[in-house]
This record gives C-alpha cells, sequence and structure tokens, in this order.
C-alpha cells in the first residue's frame, strides 16, 4: 500500500471522474500521461441515470489506468438502494453472485466500448502495470471491472493494482476469492456507512484486503491493514 502515491495521485484522479474533463487534472498529477478515453453511458431502467469510467496511459512510468465515477444523483442512489438491500444476488460472469446494479452498470459501460478499449490497451502495453480506482459505487464498478479483467486474462493478474474508496460489498465469498489473483486495496474511514452495505446477512461479503483509518486520513495518519474481507479488527469492530 503505497499511502503517497494513492494521496497524490489515484484520489485525485477518483474526484477527476466526477467532471466531464478529467485531463486537467490527470496532467497536474501525472505530468506527460495521456487521456486515452471516456465513457457515459445509462447504467440502470431509468434510461436517465449514468455511470462514468476513463483511461489514461503514461508511457514514463509505464503505467495504464481506468478510473470509475460514483453515484452523481440522489435519483440514481434511490435508484440503486432497492439493489443494495432487497434485491436478489446476480451470478457473475467469472464466478459467485454480485449486487445487480453494480454488476450492470459495470458491464453496460464493458459492454458499451469501455472492453473493447481496455482490451486494446492491454495488448498495446502488456508489460505495463494496471492501475484500477474509484470511489464509492465507483469503487464497486472498478472491484468488479478489476475481476473481469484478471479471470478473464485480458491483462496479467501480477499487473492489476486495484485501489477503492468507500467501497460497498458488491458480492459473494466466491467473488470475492478472485481478487486473490492481484492486489488490491479498499480504502475504509471508520465513520463511513457505504462499506457496511449490502448486508453480510443477505450473503455478501467485502473482499480484502483493507486499509482501514479510524482518524481524519490526514497525511501522516496511521491506518492498519487487515487481510480479512470482513476482519473484526477494522471496520468491523
Amino acid at each position: 500500500y503505497n499511502l503517497l502515491g494513492t494521496g497524490t495521485v489515484l484520489l485525485p484522479l477518483m474526484s477527476a471522474a466526477y467532471v466531464p474533463d478529467p485531463k486537467p487534472c490527470l496532467n497536474k498529477v501525472l505530468p506527460g500521461s495521456k487521456m486515452n478515453r471516456r465513457f457515459e453511458l445509462p447504467c440502470d431502467a431509468t434510461g436517465k441515470n449514468t455511470c462514468s469510467a476513463f483511461t489514461w496511459v503514461d508511457e514514463a512510468r509505464k503505467m495504464i489506468g481506468l478510473v470509475f465515477r460514483g453515484t452523481i444523483s440522489d435519483e440514481q442512489f434511490e435508484f440503486e438502494l432497492p439493489s443494495l438491500l432487497s434485491a436478489r444476488p446476480k451470478k457473475f460472469q467469472n464466478g459467485g453472485q454480485a449486487v445487480p446494479y453494480f454488476n450492470d452498470a459495470m458491464f453496460s459501460l464493458w459492454n458499451g466500448g469501455l472492453g473493447t478499449n481496455v482490451q486494446e490497451l492491454s495488448r498495446q502495453h502488456p508489460d505495463f502495470d494496471f492501475y484500477i480506482a474509484g470511489h464509492s459505487l465507483g469503487g464497486s464498478m472498478a472491484s468488479l471491472a478489476a475481476a473481469h479483467i484478471s479471470a478473464s486474462g485480458v491483462h496479467p493478474s501480477s499487473k492489476i493494482i486495484l485501489y477503492t474508496v468507500g467501497e460497498p460489498r458488491n458480492g459473494d465469498e466466491q467473488l470475492g476469492h478472485l481478487f486473490d489473483a492481484f492486489r488490491a486495496y479498499r480504502i475504509v474511514h471508520y465513520k463511513d456507512l457505504a462499506p457496511h452495505l449490502p448486508f453480510e446477512s443477505q450473503g455478501y461479503k467485502h473482499h480484502s484486503q483493507q486499509v482501514y483509518y479510524e482518524n481524519s486520513m490526514a497525511a501522516g495518519e496511521p491506518y492498519v491493514i487487515c487481510k480479512a474481507g470482513e476482519d473484526p479488527q477494522c471496520a468491523n469492530k
């Protein structure tokens, strides 16, 4: 877990996912990198709520990246909530069960051009580290995308690095095992409600590993890394 890299690069890029043009932020935090493509598509039955992600390449640092946007409106959250609290889990393409909204949202982007874009970037840069990131809903989509990319052999698992902030539970224990193949850092603040949803009683489990902050998360603040997805020493205290 690289706190400096997360705070100075990936957290700003997660924020940049919420604006129509992430390029200025990307150029600031990773000078010399290039925005590749941005996708924004309807991602639920309303036809109005959209999900978004963008890809980037940094030739000098040998990195490619994929960042997902989180929930952007009360209307979208109100449509997500039943999927979190009452909808039956949905079969995930690479094994296990996933939260229906997160699964459908990620694959709406993937099948809408993102998958082709990611495959092309991986073919062009098979030896590059692949950073995948997102906040909240974006964190769940990033997680499912990372699991899919790894399990489908789109990019070498050893080169995949996942960072999420405020990620809800997004699948069952079987799906969680897919995350053992690559590096995953699920950053959790002790006052954040999102990581406690949906409930374990619904059959959902967090994947490993958790980076837990029981403070303000300011630079230099301590954190605990918990290897287990549902660790009683971290967010489940």
